[in-house]
């Protein structure tokens, strides 16, 4: 019998939800490091993810965190297909910097520090830094300089959107513009597939289906 099938009978909630949160509670016991997938078979990864599931997990873990992040690339998407390009850009820079932040929070974690000094240094550290230098410390690969340089200016936008920084500019430059905006839309998907892979490679070690799929 699986977890997943375990917890099904000992919860009075329908067997769909009871697997979703199964599966949502293995990935962040993998991402925050309470376990690690690596030189495990499925028999031993199910045992660690099933004693963490009915365990302590939440008080290890440090409580219940809503993540937005999944519906704000949800939101980013149906705005591009909108063509409602400010505001896919709003979603999709917000998204990126979810996601930057919680690698960021997760290789904190994984390394024993508090959340307080985790906090201070998502919040101290500049953008390009987050991108570059401060990922090596954790021994982490920097985000390749296309997609880097992509976030970067995909945030420049989302700032200006958001606190109206526009300046006056003639109809040539608004039309240049807003050709720069629909074309870092329309190549963030490309960032967003590089995101995804790094994140499955270097923080779920490639095994993030096979645990969904053992719980």
């Amino acid at each position: 019998m699986t977890a997943t099938e375990t917890n099904e009978r000992n919860l009075d909630i329908p067997p769909d939800l009871a697997r979703r949160i199964c599966r949502a509670v293995a990935k962040d016991a993998i991402r925050s490091g309470l376990v690690d997938p690596k030189g495990k078979t499925d028999e031993q990864l199910r045992s660690e993810l099933r004693e963490c599931i009915q365990n302590d997990y939440l008080e290890r873990l440090g409580g219940i965190i809503i993540d937005h992040t999944d519906s704000l690339l949800r939101q980013a998407r149906t705005f591009c297909r909108a063509g409602k390009l400010y505001y896919a850009c709003l979603m999709y820079a917000t998204w990126a910097e979810h996601w930057l932040n919680g690698l960021i929070t997760t290789a904190g974690q994984r390394r024993g520090l508090p959340d307080d000094e985790i906090t201070q240094i998502i919040r101290d550290t500049p953008l390009r830094a987050k991108l570059t230098w401060l990922l090596s410390l954790p021994s982490l690969p920097r985000i390749a300089a296309r997609h880097r340089n992509l976030i970067v200016h995909l945030m420049d936008l989302r700032n200006g959107f958001v606190h109206y920084k526009w300046q006056g500019k003639d109809d040539t430059a608004q039309d240049q513009e807003r050709a720069g905006v629909k074309w870092s839309v329309a190549n963030f998907e490309s960032t967003v597939k590089y995101i995804l892979s790094y994140e499955e490679r270097k923080i779920f070690s490639a095994s993030l289906a096979r645990a969904c799929k053992v719980v």
